[in-house]
């Protein structure tokens, strides 16, 4: 059984997780074989699912932050506009 590590990117989990899937389905495994191979998707899946959550809460802290104030350009153009009008 290959080894499943923490520092698994998405993509390699994920990548990994399609292989099993394929081994499962054209090949007969013995019972150990199987449970080895579940025992491993189980654990890539957590790989997956952490690394999901992980994004998820930093795409929610940036969208908690406070965008920083900007002056709209737009509004200032047509102060412009009506001052070079009214000049």
């Amino acid at each position: 059984m290959a080894m499943v590590e923490e520092n698994n990117s998405y993509k390699e989990s994920l990548d990994r997780l399609k292989e099993i899937v394929k081994e499962v389905q054209n090949k007969d495994l013995d019972l150990e074989e199987s449970l080895d191979l579940l025992e491993e998707g189980v654990n890539l899946a957590h790989v997956c699912i952490s690394r999901v959550d992980t994004t998820e809460a930093l795409t929610d802290e940036d969208k908690s932050e406070p965008e920083p104030e900007t002056e709209n350009i737009e509004d200032e153009e047509e102060v412009d506009n009506e001052n070079n009008l009214s000049q």
